[in-house]
């Protein structure tokens, strides 16, 4: 739902506040970090990749360092906020609607 909400804050701007990139999370598969958010995708069916420590050290090379026992839980939909371009957006949107702000 908020990949379609950030759609609708683009359209009302004209630089969009989310760019989409991907993100990798590191962690162990119990912890709160990527087993956090493998359960969050399962439980809300968002695509995700994981990866075993050794899997991730050979498709992220830069990660040689990760322990055994963790995992990379890789989700390809993923990318950032620009807060002020979301804030520039939303002003843009209410105005629209009649707002004064």
């Amino acid at each position: 739902r908020s990949r379609q909400l950030w759609a609708e804050l683009a359209r009302a701007g004209q630089d969009g506040p989310f760019t989409p990139c991907g993100g990798l999370l590191i962690g162990p598969e119990n912890g709160p970090l990527a087993g956090g958010a493998l359960r969050a995708a399962r439980e809300h069916g968002v695509p995700v990749r994981t990866f075993t420590a050794t899997a991730l050290r050979f498709r992220f090379p830069r990660h040689t360092g990760v322990p055994a026992h963790h995992i990379g839980v890789w989700e390809p939909s993923a990318g950032l906020v620009r807060p002020r371009r979301a804030v520039r957006a939303a002003v843009a949107l209410a105005e629209r609607a009649g707002a004064r702000v």
